[in-house]
């Protein structure tokens, strides 16, 4: 049997997820946990215990073992087999070990930051407040060179056990999260709810995978704590759409004696959760004899639950951007794949296809939000358009 892996399930539980076109809200739901739960099985922080599987299993309509990555079962097996039970509950064991080894750290370097602070305070008495000044900063100094010594794991797990009797807030987050289909952008309700007099003002701040630091100034209403929006663009720099983010959010906190910091959570970005995703899968054929090549368009799609999709169309340019051929495209009995598949008839052009020439298609779905997609015609390759064509 395959040896288990957490990252692979991680890996897995997500792609499935994707393919059945769920939110991690959508399928918090169906398992009755929340949302955090299938946000820590997704980025490998935790495991899902075996009843989880399960449940994952069936809703993701698989075999656990298929779940698991591992080699396809015979009919005659059960759905889930012994070993992969064994293995599933070797790496609990492990994990928890490693859980255990890294509380042990976090006590020991929590006691002797408390030893060292009780001793400053019994020093109080006796020494200048210049002295005991320096005294505190040296014991920032041994903090800061403690926590280097340690791995990266172990330093969240200290800072997040040091925070949790100096939280600047009793409860914070992303409250909503909706796509701007005109704007093309991630459009988020944010809130903290501070601990009386942490401040005067605040300022939510995001860090995203890709190296992007986004900010919004934060409004304060009398028993609703603090709330701001923050519009996140779906395409990066380079006109790549935002597939698989992950970014921290942290709120700062504007006081008269200073500013105080904290992380509230990390959370995640898929635009193939608010939009179609689209394969080409178009097919040609060239007669050496006509001089003329047959070209079918095609593509596979997945769309975002809830989405109906009302009309595609396929056009061919070439390399001076002018229009060859367009075609409608139908969609096709779906089958047991998660993928609908949309055809055109099939284009009778002259010469070959080459690297040159250039697909796009234009989907539409039942709201009137317009979707274009182009690539290269010659190997298939696609990509969701950020700034779309004047119609």
């Amino acid at each position: 049997m395959e040896n288990m892996n957490a990252d692979k399930i991680s890996e897995s539980i997500r792609a499935c997820r994707k393919r059945q076109g769920l939110s991690q809200d959508e399928l918090a739901n169906r398992l009755h946990v929340t949302r955090q739960a299938v946000s820590k099985w997704e980025n490998g922080s935790a495991l899902p215990s075996v009843d989880m599987l399960i449940a994952l299993a069936n809703v993701f309509e698989l075999s656990v073992d298929e779940l698991l990555g591992v080699s396809p079962k015979p009919e005659s097996e059960p759905a889930l087999r012994p070993e992969t039970v064994g293995a599933l509950l070797d790496e609990h064991t492990r994990r928890q070990d490693k859980r255990t080894a890294r509380m042990i750290w976090v006590l020991i370097v929590v006691a002797v930051l408390l030893a060292a602070g009780i001793g400053l305070i019994a020093w109080r008495s006796e020494q200048h407040s210049a002295d005991l000044q320096q005294r505190m900063n040296d014991l920032e100094g041994n903090f800061s060179y403690m926590s280097a010594s340690l791995t990266s794991e172990v330093q969240n797990a200290v800072q997040d056990a040091l925070n949790e009797g100096t939280s600047i807030l009793t409860d914070g987050g992303v409250r909503s999260l909706r796509y701007d289909y005109d704007t093309h952008t991630f459009v988020m309700e944010l809130y903290a709810y501070p601990r009386e007099g942490s401040g005067t003002s605040a300022t939510f701040s995001a860090d995203f995978n890709d190296g992007r630091h986004l900010t919004a100034e934060a409004d304060y209403q009398t028993g609703a704590g603090y709330h701001a929006t923050l519009t996140v663009p779906a395409f990066d720099a380079q006109h790549r759409p935002l597939l698989d983010a992950y970014f921290t959010l942290y709120i700062t906190l504007h006081g008269d004696t200073g500013d105080q910091a904290q992380r509230i959570s990390t959370e995640s970005l898929s635009l193939y959760l608010y939009v179609p995703q689209v394969f080409d899968s178009h097919t040609w054929s060239y007669s050496s004899l006509s001089g003329k090549a047959t070209f079918t368009p095609a593509v596979q799609i997945s769309e975002p639950a809830g989405m109906n999709l009302t009309e595609i169309k396929a056009f061919l340019y070439d390399d001076q951007g002018t229009l060859l051929a367009q075609s409608e495209l139908f969609a096709e009995p779906q089958g047991e794949t998660y993928a609908v598949t949309w055809r055109g008839k099939s284009l009778e052009l002259d010469g070959r296809l080459s690297e040159n020439h250039r697909m796009r298609y234009r989907v539409t779905d039942g709201e009137g939000h317009v979707f274009f997609y182009e690539g290269d015609a010659s190997d298939g390759s696609i990509q969701l358009m950020e700034d779309p064509p004047q119609e």
